[in-house]
């Protein structure tokens, strides 16, 4: 009797660790999912501020030309 309930508590802890792993897997998943997208909208952010850039640098080229 004693041996057949520790075999169903050591089910039962395997079955909450797969679970938990289940869980943390879960959330790793979220988080690389979450990372992506900043790193992509960091990238984006960065190509913006490169165009406005190259196009205030443009813009002062242009400017100095005609004001000679």
């Amino acid at each position: 009797m004693q041996a057949h309930l520790k075999q169903r508590w050591k089910r039962g802890d395997k079955v909450k660790e797969h679970g938990i792993r289940r869980v943390l897997f879960k959330n790793f998943e979220d988080l690389t999912a979450e990372a992506k997208s900043i790193k992509h909208m960091a990238y984006r952010n960065l190509n913006d501020a490169n165009f406005i850039a190259r196009q205030k640098l443009e813009c002062a080229w242009v400017c100095r030309l005609f004001s000679i």
